[in-house]
């Protein structure tokens, strides 16, 4: 018996994906609306097709960049000014997105708001791509029909917070820099200079302070557990990028207020 992957939303409107065995598409389209309000996509189950969706599986940050959001509130704003209905703005933006997983969201939410879904219920499916004030406000721009004032604000919100980032990203490259050459330079003492020194000092003999004793006996560390040292610095700073994603996910469930978008 064939499978049939499908999409569809709950009664209580989230998307819900699944594979069910049937007869045939028919049938499969008749069991899966007893259960599920709307039918969103049904298609036959690829299993080579799931393989190469692993493989094709993105790494990294799934949020759309500050930058990208600013520009596409920008755009948002002026097509729906001009009168143009939102699906077709959407599909129009998509067309012209630079960010490959932006337009792949935008495109499949323009079927969405075609087939009568709002905008922010649209995006809210693809939650991990956008910021939760980002649909808020959309959805509070909806409810009052103000659309594109809500989407002009939020290019002002998000236009300003990627000029913070990048003056602050400026402020703190110079004294990255100065810290980036000095490990690298004690490294290259640690590694080369002091052994050096330890053979001349042992020709010579005598008694060593203790100062020169224990950079001795640190470089001798290094030398041995170098590799060691770069593994521990390594999964320390995995572990601090994973705790950074898990207080962002936290964070993004919550639902802040709206109210600072709105100040003039």
């Amino acid at each position: 018996m064939p499978k049939f992957s499908y999409r569809a939303l709950g009664r209580d409107g989230k998307e819900v994906r699944g594979v069910l065995q049937a007869e045939n598409k028919a049938d499969a389209i008749a069991r899966i609306r007893h259960n599920y309000p709307v039918l969103l996509n049904v298609s036959p189950h690829d299993e080579k097709k799931k393989i190469s969706g692993i493989l094709s599986m993105e790494i990294g940050n799934k949020r759309i960049k500050t930058k990208t959001l600013a520009i596409l509130c920008s755009q948002f704003a002026i097509t729906l000014r001009s009168g143009m209905p939102v699906g077709r703005a959407m599909r129009m933006l998509a067309g012209q997105c630079g960010d490959k997983r932006l337009q792949k969201v935008m495109e499949k939410a323009a079927e969405q708001v075609d087939s009568g879904s709002t905008v922010a219920s649209a995006l809210e499916q693809y939650s991990e791509r956008f910021p939760l004030t980002f649909i808020e406000t959309i959805r509070a721009g909806e409810q009052s029909g103000t659309l594109d004032r809500s989407f002009d604000r939020l290019h002002k919100y998000y236009d300003k917070a990627y000029k913070t980032t990048e003056k602050i990203r400026s402020a703190l490259m110079y004294p990255m820099f100065v810290v980036a050459v000095a490990v690298v330079v004690l490294i290259i003492v640690m590694a080369k200079v002091i052994p050096t020194l330890a053979n001349v000092f042992a020709d010579l003999g005598g008694n060593l302070p203790l100062m020169t004793r224990m950079m001795i006996g640190f470089s001798d560390f290094f030398e041995k557990w170098w590799l060691v040292m770069l593994g521990v610095l390594f999964l320390i700073w995995a572990g601090l990028k994973l705790l950074e994603g898990q207080r962002k996910e936290r964070s993004g469930r919550r639902r802040p207020p709206l109210r600072f978008l709105w100040w003039g």
